[in-house]
């Protein structure tokens, strides 16, 4: 008797897995979109029972082409956000509670492990666990440095720059800036040919006489000079916008009105939390507080371009004790503010950023 074997393809784990947290996250998505339709219903009949006007589906089309549109502005990127850095990273987490790896062949099907990996990874004596303390340390060595040296040289650049005896201001700070117009990509390929064994660096080095004709720096091979190297170019990135931030506090405020000064404000990113402490001279503050407050309506004139940003910049406020001015721009709009509307945000973003002006009141007047 003739036997007939068929040969079907077996179970994947991994899309097993990819599957069930998608359609956990498509469920919590309806559930959102339910949550706000209800919510959108109870809000029309409050207005329907107060006497007020209730928008009809097409004014609310209308409406974000005008007051929402912001809102139109940051559905594209938000789903992709989603669809292409959140569903992957809690794909990823859900990962390290399984058994995935090489050894024993455990790349298609695989099975929950619960905490044991982690119980690894806490365990020095394993080779996860040392490979991941060794990870660990040079994060939060890079983490202070990339953070510490952009802010500080950054201010210090600035500051160069403002005084009086600097000449060609705009030649210098066009030198430094020079790496923002340029993309970053191109920047660090650049750099990457430069620090090459028969980069540009090496060879000048060669020419100089400071190493051998045969010799190069190991900028990329030695673990050490690599970390070094990556720390110098994140310096090389980030300073000029730290600089372009403060510079722009500085100008503001003409140097013959203040004696010191402490500011801070993003390096690179869409949040845009600042805080500006100035020591003005003797009697110069309400001068100095009148050119903060100028720079505070040229910042929400500019916002009308960065919808995210309105609430946070409209929310900022001036305040003065003495020859002590503050610029205080901390407050950020919770979710859910955001969700009930501009006004809502407004509201919460001054909460927030209530609490350092009153940080600040408290104590000078403590």
């Amino acid at each position: 008797m003739n036997q007939v074997y068929r040969y079907t393809k077996g179970d994947q784990s991994v899309l097993i897995l990819l599957y069930g947290v998608a359609v956990l996250f498509l469920t919590a998505l309806m559930a959102a979109a339910w949550h706000g339709a209800v919510r959108s219903a109870y809000k029309a009949e409050c207005l329907d029972k107060a006497g007020k006007h209730v928008n009809s589906f097409f004014e609310d089309l209308k409406s974000l082409l005008h007051e929402n549109l912001y809102r139109l502005f940051m559905t594209p990127p938000l789903t992709f956000i989603f669809g292409f850095t959140v569903l992957p990273l809690i794909f990823m987490i859900c990962m390290a509670f399984t058994n995935y790896s090489k050894i024993d062949n455990h790349l298609v099907l695989f099975d929950w492990v619960g905490l044991d990996n982690f119980r690894a990874l806490f365990d020095s004596g394993s080779i996860l666990g040392s490979t991941f303390w060794s990870v660990l340390s040079w994060t939060l060595v890079w983490a202070f440095f990339a953070i510490f040296t952009n802010y500080i040289f950054g201010m210090i650049l600035a500051m160069v720059i403002n005084r009086k005896e600097t000449k060609a201001k705009g030649f210098w700070r066009f030198c430094f800036v020079l790496s923002c117009a340029v993309p970053m990509f191109v920047s660090l390929l650049i750099m990457r040919t430069m620090l090459q064994p028969n980069g540009a660096f090496n060879v000048l080095l060669r020419n100089v006489g400071l190493i051998g004709a045969d010799a190069s720096l190991p900028f990329f091979t030695n673990p050490t000079w690599a970390r070094v190297t990556i720390i110098v170019i994140n310096i090389w990135v980030g300073v000029p916008y730290t600089l372009l931030q403060l510079t722009g506090v500085l100008q503001s405020i003409p140097e013959d009105l203040y004696e010191e000064f402490i500011a801070e404000g993003p390096m690179i990113s869409v949040h845009v939390d600042t805080y500006a402490a100035i020591k003005a001279k003797e009697g110069k503050g309400e001068e100095v507080a009148k050119l903060l407050e100028a720079y505070r309506t040229r910042l929400v004139e500019d916002s009308v371009q960065y919808p995210m940003n309105i609430s946070k910049v409209e929310a900022s406020e001036v305040v003065r004790h003495g020859d002590y001015v503050f610029f205080v721009m901390l407050g950020t709009a919770s979710d859910e503010a955001q969700a009930e509307g501009e006004e809502a945000a407004l509201q919460s973003a001054q909460e927030e950023n209530k609490k350092a002006v009153d940080a600040i009141n408290a104590f000078f007047e403590g």
